[in-house]
């Protein structure tokens, strides 16, 4: 897109008509904060080198939903102050 601009002075309507992409997609940009999902993904992919986005995003849900269940567990971190869990009936 930008060589087509730059290179051979096309505008941006015609660039994105001759590679055939919508100039929505090509002007999008995400409203989202998601900089705590990239340190999270960044920090596992860090850990397993090999892993695809694919797997490392496997691995953070995973890790988010057994982060749920962690303050019922003692000796996790985040768990009950007095490192007793709840009796259950």
């Amino acid at each position: 897109m930008t060589h087509l601009k730059m290179r051979h002075g096309f505008t941006e309507r015609r660039a994105c008509r001759v590679i055939v992409v919508s100039r929505r997609r090509i002007n999008y940009r995400s409203r989202k904060n998601d900089d705590a999902l990239r340190i999270a993904m960044r920090r596992i992919a860090a850990e397993r080198r090999r892993f695809g986005y694919k797997r490392l995003a496997i691995m953070l849900m995973a890790r988010r939903a057994h982060s749920q269940f962690e303050e019922d567990i003692p000796g996790l971190p985040g768990g009950r102050a007095d490192g007793e869990a709840q009796e259950r009936s």
